[in-house]
Formats: C-alpha cells, structure tokens, sequence
C-alpha cells in the first residue's frame, strides 16, 4: 500500500509539474481541462498496471535477494511488540476520511438549502437564485445564487451573467464534485488541494474566454472583476468570480499563442505518458524455462473424470535451476492447500486449476518453505464406474428365406456336444416363421366404378338406366349406397346402385 502510495503520488507531481511549466499559460483552456481530470485518474491508475516480460533464465538469480530483504522487513515489523502503528495509522485516515466526507455532505446541504429557502427565477436553461445581502455571485450546476436587491434594480453587470452562465452551461460543477470525492479518499495528499485549485482556475479561465468572445472590452472586463473581487463567504462547492489568483487571470486574458506551440506542447504528453507508465507501473518478469515447465493440462474441464487424468496432469519435468517461491505464493499455497485438506474426503470437489496450482507452488518452494508450509493435500480419486455391459445383439431375419434345420444329432457324439446340439434344436424350433404379408387394400367405390366404366359397364340406379359420370357423381354425394357388378353371360358389366342392398334370386 505504501509503494502504491509513493507510486501515485509521484505521478500526480509530475503531471502537475508538467502542467505548470508548459500548459497553464496557454490559451487552449479546455483541453487543460480535460488534461487535469485525466492527469489524475492516470495517476491513480498506472500504479496498478502491470507489465509483462518474458526473459531468458540468467545464471544469477536477482529475485532471491529481494525476497531475502523482504524477509528481514517483515521480522522488523513483526518483532516490534510495541505500539501497533498499522492499527493507528488506519484509524487516523478514517478519522480523516470521516472529516472531509462531512464537510463535503455539510456543503451540499447548505447549498440545498439555500437554494429552498430563497425566491428563484428562471431565465433560459438556468434557474436564479436570489440571496439578500451576496456581494460575490457564484453558480452550482444550472443555479446561479445572485444579489437579490442588485438583480431586481438590474445593476449586475451583462458581463457577470455571462460569465456564471458558463460555468453552468460547461458543468464545471461536476469536476468540483469528482475532485472532491478523490479528496475524501486521499486527504493526505497535499497534492489533491493543488490540483484542486488549478481545477477551480481553470474554470474561471474558460468563463473569462466566454465573456471575452461575447464582445467585452478586455479593460472593462478587468474592471469589473476588481470591482466584484471580495472576501465574501460562499459554499465551498461553488464557484465565485473571485478567485485569489486575480493577478493570473489578467496576464491569461493578455496571452495569445500559435497553434504550432500548442500542438507542439501537446505532443509532448506522449512521451510523458509513455515515461510514467514504464517507470511506475508494475514489472513482471517470467523466464521463457517457466513456460516448458508448466503443466500439461486442459484447463477446459473444470474437474478430473478419472484417477488416470490425474496422474497424467501431475507429470512434471524438473525445473531448469533452483527458485524459491515469493510471499505471496507461499501464501496462495497454503490457502489452497488447506482449502483440501480440510475438505471432506468422502465428498471432494478436486479441480484442474487448483492442482495445477498447486504442483507449481510446491515445485518452486525450498525445502525450508516446504517445511514451513501446510502439508501438500492427498488426493485420493474414486475408481472410475465399470464398464456398462454390452446389450444382447439382435436376432438377424432373414427375409424370404427358410431357415433350415440343424442336423440331427450323430450318435457317435459326446455328452457336451449333444447337449449343445440340442440346444440348437430347440432354438430352432422357437423360432417363428415370418407372418404373410397383408392382403392388398380393397379399392374404394368411386374407383370401383371409374374401373368399370373404362370397360364400358352399364350402370343402373334404383332400376333406371344412368351414365357413368352420374353414377360418379351418387357416389361422391352417398357414400353409403349399395353397389352390385355382374359380369357373368354379359357382354357387358351391369352395375346396379342402390340406397338399400340388391339381393338377386337365383
């Protein structure tokens, strides 16, 4: 946490050296806003970056050293039974963190307030408020709190509208609001307030260049802000067009740069960037020998199906030269390590991550860290399930053929092979020969009496002569009518339809 610390803090002095020397003069005042929000959230964020390198194994190990130091820092720390200085140190951040985090929430509900209790007009996009007795206007988000005598007698200068009007209409509120939340959390740093204060100029920069581009005289202008300047008090949150650095502004208003100095000024943030992140980011050094060493071992399943998965992924070659596991992963082994040990070993999850895991821990630790650490977990996998026996193969038919009978049984042959005969025998005469096939389906009426019309069939309804195609039709509309066909001693067939059955006498 401390090295975190020294680590940011020197990333936040050199953005806010870079931003001294080469930016704030200049007149390109929103992208210097945005530079001062980026700048610190960089800052707080390049600590914790970490880069990988992927090195060959030197014939010295460095790494061993370091630990070592660790090692006797830590004893140090440990073997001063004294003050806990951890648990003070902790309670005086929160003590501050509590301190600032009520003055912040003390400023918003005075801002609330006063914005309930006072008459309000709106005017466009922005809502005034008017306040007895203010001697110095200010804005927060679309408010702006205005002298309400002076506003009623129209005395406020043009000038002053225009210039709270910008910071409402750019939000600058919301950068107030995010630099002090980062001040609630990092109190400590004396950095923040300068930043902070750069942040709260800067808007006033941009409001200046608003009202300058609206057409006001560059003297006049400068009149007006001494004429406002005062020691008013107002919300911390807001902002006020007197700010302490009156002076600055004016030398601001005056500058005007080339676009070429600026874009060069610019560019230079490149290198900056580029320079902070290798120097205080983390550095991760893996020897290429590590990666040949690793364990072969699918990571896609999440657990072992059998005892041999297991003991295949355990196969390890040795190790290119002597290595000692860091703190930390002493830690992670014995985390895991007794994760398993205390696991029930009738019900054990075991997973390839953490086997994984934890044969490259233990591969990498001395004998003295072994010693030291939890005992390596026994893994004990269940046999797998027996096979499924084989289901019984189906009888073969055989289609249009007669199976025929087995011989009969000689009598020269022993007892065994006449039982087995007989076996046979009597499948054999199980065996149930293949049913007929089906009867073909008996043709329907209307087919039965188009049939008889191609051969030219004389066709009757209830005794009465009628055609084919008449007789179709019948059959269409009653199914249920009785048909009778003779062909014998006739040229022709002699169809008879009728509603009730034909019975003939012989």
């Amino acid at each position: 946490m401390l090295l975190y610390l020294l680590k940011s803090g020197a990333c936040l002095a050199i953005f806010m050296m870079f931003y001294k020397l080469f930016l704030e003069k200049e007149n390109m005042h929103q992208f210097k806003r945005y530079y001062l929000i980026v700048a610190l959230v960089l800052a707080f964020c390049i600590p914790i970056i970490t880069i990988t390198y992927y090195i060959d194994p030197a014939p010295n190990n460095l790494t061993l050293q370091t630990i070592e130091n660790d090692a006797v820092l830590l004893n140090l720390v440990s073997s001063n039974s004294g003050l806990n200085w951890i648990l003070a140190l902790w309670t005086l951040y929160g003590l501050g963190v509590l301190l600032f985090t009520s003055r912040f929430l003390y400023n918003l509900f005075a801002i609330y307030k006063t914005i309930k209790h006072n008459p309000k007009h709106k005017s466009s996009n922005f809502i005034n408020v008017l306040l007895e007795q203010l001697k110095t206007p200010h804005t927060f988000f679309s408010y702006i709190f205005l002298d309400k005598y002076l506003y009623e007698t129209r005395q406020i200068p043009n000038e002053v509208i225009i210039h709270e009007q910008t910071h409402a209409r750019q939000k600058h509120s919301l950068d107030i609001l995010f630099i002090e939340l980062v001040q609630i959390i990092f109190w400590f740093n004396p950095l923040i307030h300068l930043f902070k204060k750069d942040i709260k100029l800067n808007h006033e920069f941009l409001a200046d260049q608003a009202v300058l581009n609206h057409g006001t005289c560059l003297s006049t202008y400068q009149e007006l802000l001494l004429t406002f300047s005062s020691n008013a008090k107002e919300p911390q949150l807001a902002h006020a067009i007197n700010y302490s650095f009156i002076k600055k502004r004016f030398t601001i208003m005056k500058t005007k740069s080339s676009k070429q100095r600026r874009y060069s000024k610019v560019i230079l943030l490149l290198p900056l960037f580029a320079i902070t992140l290798l120097s205080f980011s983390e550095h991760k050094e893996i020897l290429k020998e590590d990666m040949t060493n690793s364990l072969n071992i699918d990571s896609s399943d999440s657990k072992f199906s059998t005892a041999e998965d297991l003991n295949s992924s355990l196969e390890l070659k040795p190790l290119a030269q002597d290595k000692e596991a860091t703190l930390k992963e002493v830690e992670e082994y014995n985390a895991l390590a007794r994760h398993y040990n205390n696991m029930p070993k009738k019900n054990m999850n075991i997973k390839k991550k953490d086997v994984e895991r934890l044969e490259y821990l233990y591969g990498i630790m001395t004998k003295e860290q072994k010693a030291k650490a939890e005992p390596f977990p026994s893994i004990k996998i269940p046999p797998p399930p027996p096979p499924a026996p084989k289901a019984p193969e189906p009888g073969k038919v055989l289609k249009g053929e007669k199976i025929p009978p087995p011989p009969p049984i000689p009598a020269s042959a022993s007892e065994a092979q006449k039982a087995k005969m007989q076996k046979a025998i009597d499948h054999h005469n199980t065996i149930v020969p293949p049913p007929p096939p089906p009867p073909p389906a008996p043709k329907s009426a209307i087919e039965h009496i188009m049939e008889m019309s191609e051969k030219g069939a004389e066709f009757y309804y209830e005794g009465k002569s009628i055609s084919a195609k008449e007789a179709i039709s019948l059959v269409k509309k009653n199914e249920h009518l009785h048909i009778a066909t003779s062909h014998t001693n006739l040229k022709q067939p002699k169809v008879e339809i009728s509603k009730t059955r034909v019975v003939k006498e012989d």
